[in-house]
């Protein structure tokens, strides 16, 4: 893909993120699992930890199915239709006929890489707060990782700020730094994490839905 079709494509894609509604989906099914981690702490069953992944593993899949449903109720009426991008990990890419050249698929090159670069790397992350209990380690390794997550997406279609990126280091440094019990710490990481995305989301959708209010219907009183 030359530099203008792959320009055209990130611009095609970040549009999927334009209210924010794909950050708070993913988000809420991060909270969700880091809650029942939580949940089952409390109730004394650690045993069944390892059972959480198959929760958040299901709703990921039908991911696209619920932010469809919410955008076809809040952002679709405001700005209009675009084809939802193909994830990273499709394989092979989907294409589109066309009643002129039906032969001659054109391949989709919008993609998002945000569940591979964000979703991913952030669950994996929470498990890793398991591996040792060696304080000092903490500050210096989830600084670190926060600037690889920064770095790692600020070209594609879902780019992070330095400001959106800061409250992550920070709440995760003070969440390993913090006396939570070695075996709870990837569930609390992992309701952070999600927490974090939330807010990201959140305020995107907050913005946008006071940016593109919903067009009169026609007919109706003024």
């Amino acid at each position: 893909m030359d530099n203008k079709s792959a320009s055209n494509a990130i611009r095609a894609a970040a549009y999927w993120f334009i209210d924010g509604l794909p950050e708070m989906v993913s988000g809420g099914v991060m909270v969700l699992c880091g809650g029942i981690g939580l949940a089952l702490w409390a109730a004394g069953l650690r045993g069944l930890y390892p059972l959480l992944g198959f929760p958040g593993l299901l709703l990921l899949g039908k991911d696209r199915d619920v932010i469809e449903f919410l955008k076809a109720r809040l952002t679709y009426p405001r700005t209009g239709y675009v084809r939802p991008p193909a994830e990273s990990g499709d394989v092979p890419p989907r294409t589109i006929g066309t009643l002129a050249s039906l032969s001659a698929p054109v391949a989709d090159k919008s993609i998002t890489h945000f569940r591979y670069n964000t979703v991913v790397p952030l669950s994996l992350a929470a498990l890793w707060t398991n591996v040792t209990d060696q304080t000092w380690i903490w500050p210096p390794t989830v600084c670190g990782w926060v600037i690889v997550l920064y770095l790692w997406n600020r070209k594609l279609e879902r780019p992070y700020r330095w400001w959106e990126a800061l409250p992550l280091a920070l709440a995760g440094c003070a969440l390993v730094l913090s006396n939570l019990p070695r075996n709870l710490r990837p569930s609390a990481a992992l309701t952070l994490s999600g927490a974090w995305l939330l807010a990201l989301g959140g305020g995107k959708l907050a913005s946008y839905l006071r940016t593109h209010p919903r067009p009169r219907q026609e007919g109706a009183c003024a």
